[in-house]
């Protein structure tokens, strides 16, 4: 995660599936939502183009979270119990027996759940919005 001013960009260059599983293993489906919440947007920003801007259909829909919608998510994120998801690789591969998970699952959870944490804090802080998409 890189700050500078009013600026931030964070690229999570992983998928947060694992973190979900994690969450459910837990029965802390509300803050699984959450975290859903954090990587999808609430509003589209390009609806005319879905798929990426022509001819670089690269790009998954562009949405955002307004600054309040952020602050929230921040607030919620910050109530995610990440030691105790750190502990439930045995949960997550019985309900995804046939998914990789990483080797280093504990570290693999620590270091992603509190990025994203961080990130929102932070974007939370500066009373910046959350823009957000696939690629």
């Amino acid at each position: 995660m890189d700050i500078a001013g009013n600026d931030a960009f964070a690229d999570f260059d992983w998928s947060p599936r694992v973190l979900y599983w994690s969450l459910y293993a837990m029965n802390e489906a509300d803050l699984a939502a959450v975290v859903e919440q954090a990587f999808g947007g609430a509003e589209l920003l390009n609806a005319d183009y879905p798929d990426g801007t022509p001819p670089h259909r690269v790009y998954s829909e562009i949405a955002m979270h307004q600054r309040d919608t952020v602050k929230k998510i921040a607030t919620e994120l910050s109530r995610l119990p990440i030691a105790s998801m750190t502990k439930t690789r045995a949960w997550v591969r019985a309900a995804h027996p046939d998914r990789e998970l990483p080797d280093d699952f504990p570290a693999y959870i620590r270091r992603h759940a509190s990025a994203l944490v961080k990130f929102y804090a932070a974007a939370s802080e500066s009373d910046q919005v959350v823009i957000t998409w696939w690629d």
